[in-house]
């Protein structure tokens, strides 16, 4: 699936990542299948979106959240895609597509199919792992788990740019929601 240029982003992942469950290589490579998938649906540069989406979460690395995250990821992307060959344009139009992948409006169809990508990265079965991961990390406790998936997941489906990724997301959580409702049941019989 990755090209060269690519497989040197990967590898480099591999050596520069930390510890994060949530925010893994896996997370990564994840990302990249989903963004490939939308790529060959709805177009785009392929090699902007794909280098991008493996980039995206660079400054998290860092423990810097929100969009700070995202400039610090481009930040840190910008050497490394030049080492590894990218051209200046190349460079810039996959650090837009970072900088805007936690933003509601976007530079170009590539930064959408980033922004998408990662999202549904965090849907279904393995979006409720993933978010009892990053609770944990964070010390948020049931509480931000369950508000994470009755409210946190609905939002994120309702910002998805492309009609495929909504579609997608959509189905993945049916499952979330019957998962939602058996835990808030466990949780009350817990309580009484």
């Amino acid at each position: 699936m990755f090209s060269e240029r690519e497989r040197k982003i990967v590898n480099y992942l591999g050596e520069k990542l930390g510890k994060s469950p949530s925010h893994d290589i896996n997370h990564y490579l994840r990302a990249a299948q989903y963004a490939d998938q939308l790529q060959n649906i709805y177009g785009g540069n392929r090699d902007i979106a794909i280098a991008a989406i493996l980039l995206h979460d660079l400054g998290r690395e860092e423990h810097i959240s929100g969009p700070d995250h995202a400039v610090r990821s481009a930040e840190l992307a910008r050497p490394l895609l030049q080492n590894i060959g990218y051209s200046s344009t190349e460079i810039e139009q996959i650090a837009q597509a970072i900088i805007s992948h936690d933003l509601t409006e976007f530079p170009s169809l590539e930064a959408r199919i980033v922004h998408d990508a990662d999202r549904l990265d965090g849907m279904g079965a393995l979006g409720v792992v993933r978010i009892v991961q990053y609770c944990d990390e964070k010390g948020y406790g049931m509480g931000g788990i369950l508000e994470r998936l009755e409210e946190g997941m609905p939002k994120r489906i309702e910002a998805m740019s492309l009609p495929e990724a909504k579609k997608i997301a959509e189905e993945k959580y049916k499952l979330v929601r019957e998962f939602t409702e058996q835990l808030k049941k466990d949780l009350a019989v817990q309580e009484v």
